[in-house]
């Protein structure tokens, strides 16, 4: 950040540099899985990588939340369906996601989101993987609102 002092400690919060808050405790995230009827073509697996690059995107939204990190919260999370995964695909590339989430004190709550984006300009598995990104980041920022006040079978 290059700005005055003042509008520096502002600014320079406010951006993907600062911690967000999160549950007391952090949260461990499980590995993502692919659910047997997800429909994920192999490329898609192979070279986008999205049950990784979502755990990538809720460490950078929820403070304390760390892919098979310490943690005494518990997210587990299963993509149970993903449409526009192969490079000819023409639209929106979409996912559906549930999950659960445990805290260290309480009951396990449930979660289903959706959430679709289009690919890059240039399309194929680049495209793809560009759109991808894009679906992982809008289901953190999602999943880290609903975290600050968790609600079971929420659609998110």
């Amino acid at each position: 950040c290059v700005l005055s002092l003042p509008l520096a400690a502002t600014a320079c919060t406010l951006g993907k540099g600062s911690q967000p808050p999160g549950p007391a405790g952090g949260v461990a995230i499980s590995p993502v899985e692919y659910g047997p009827n997800a429909n994920v073509p192999k490329d898609a697996v192979n070279k986008c990588h999205f049950e990784v690059e979502l755990p990538k995107a809720l460490e950078a939204e929820v403070g304390g939340a760390k892919l098979n990190g310490p943690g005494s919260n518990t997210l587990s999370m299963t993509i149970v369906r993903m449409t526009g995964g192969t490079p000819d695909w023409q639209g929106e590339h979409g996912v559906i996601v549930e999950g659960e989430y445990s805290p260290a004190e309480g009951e396990s709550k449930k979660f289903r989101i959706k959430r679709s984006a289009y690919g890059g300009a240039i399309g194929g598995m680049s495209g793809v993987c560009t759109g991808l990104d894009k679906v992982a980041e809008q289901i953190a920022i999602d999943i880290a609102v609903w975290l600050e006040d968790p609600k079971d079978t929420k659609r998110l």
